[in-house]
């Protein structure tokens, strides 16, 4: 009805990523967004968020620094940036720009400073692992969807306690769980069985 819709080739691109996989047709139609509507910030971070889905980190990674020049305080470019970063192995990039992103969030400084601590001490697992302590210790008070909980037990690499949340998530009918196929967090989860089973009852076995 309308093939110059920027909107509609965005979310088609990730119909075609979470759904059956189409990852360099999603390239091109989330690309196809962008040259529709070239100065939205939000369609411009998502290419690289197709990117990086697709394996091609360095594209992903340039994408997010021009689309951060055009819009320095767009938060979700930096946080995506530290998922391409961390899927190349540029844990000291990566965490930076974690950081940055929750920094733009307005998140205070002893939070953050203690995220450079748990980095410099540990890494990226001892990162995460300080991530899901302030995670779980907000949960307290809020409510944080089931889903992301399971995603950072993940990054710590707590199988148990993921598969545990995870079902929280399902039994919820999170619609988060519709990017289970593509969430580089579970990477480590995708050989078990109860994983499986899981991408089954979502409809995402195909």
């Amino acid at each position: 009805l309308n093939p110059n819709d920027a909107e509609s080739w965005q979310n088609y691109a990730f119909v075609l990523r979470n759904f059956d996989g189409r990852f360099d047709e999603a390239v091109t139609a989330i690309k196809r967004a962008a040259t529709l509507d070239p100065l939205s910030v939000s369609i411009n971070t998502d290419v690289g968020v197709i990117l990086t889905n697709a394996g091609r980190y360095d594209e992903a990674i340039e994408k997010f620094k021009k689309t951060l020049e055009t819009d320095p305080q767009f938060f979700d470019a930096y946080w995506n940036l530290g998922l391409a970063f961390e899927c190349k192995g540029m844990t000291a990039e990566a965490a930076r720009a974690f950081i940055e992103s929750e920094r733009l969030k307005g998140v205070k400084e002893e939070r953050l400073a203690a995220f450079r601590t748990a980095f410099e001490q540990g890494g990226l697992p001892e990162f995460w692992q300080k991530w899901l302590d302030f995670l779980l210790e907000d949960a307290k008070s809020k409510n944080p969807p089931a889903y992301v909980i399971a995603e950072f037990y993940a990054r710590t690499g707590e199988r148990e306690k993921t598969f545990e949340w995870l079902e929280k998530s399902y039994a919820g009918h999170e619609p988060y769980l519709i990017n289970l196929k593509i969430e580089t967090a579970f990477k480590f989860l995708r050989s078990d069985q109860r994983f499986t089973d899981l991408l089954r009852r979502v409809k995402l076995d195909k």
